[in-house]
């Protein structure tokens, strides 16, 4: 019985070793700059009022934009131009008080418009240098 116990013990202490040194391996992920320890620089663009503040944005490659819903009224931020999703990126519903947070990796200029109130103006633009 105290044989069984004791490879019991053992085969316990090399899975958590193996589960420890997977999540080390995820979490240090060379294309994620906030996992290898790096500060990612963040930008911040309000929805209220059915506008987007600011309208432009001027960004570098690798930043963070995070569009934060100050308003009483659900937004999404949707990348694409006229009401046409580009598939880029979508938030989906952003409630008031909520946020939403894309990673821009390349550069271009990347229209966005809130699906519900397009057709009321709700757009913007973030250059990425």
């Amino acid at each position: 019985m105290t044989h069984l116990r004791i490879a019991l013990l053992a085969v316990g202490l090399v899975l958590t070793v193996i589960v420890c040194k997977r999540a080390n391996t995820r979490s240090n992920s060379a294309g994620d700059p906030a996992a290898a320890g790096k500060a990612v620089p963040s930008h911040e663009v309000v929805m209220r009022d059915y506008s987007f503040t600011p309208e432009s944005l001027n960004v570098s490659v690798g930043d963070k934009v995070t569009w934060v819903n100050q308003g009483q009224a659900a937004h999404t931020t949707t990348s694409g131009l006229d009401g046409k999703p580009d598939g880029r990126w979508d938030s989906g519903q952003v409630d008031p008080r909520a946020s939403y947070s894309h990673v821009f990796s390349e550069p271009g200029n990347f229209h966005y418009y809130c699906t519900p109130h397009q057709a009321m103006g709700m757009k913007g633009v973030i250059s990425v240098h």
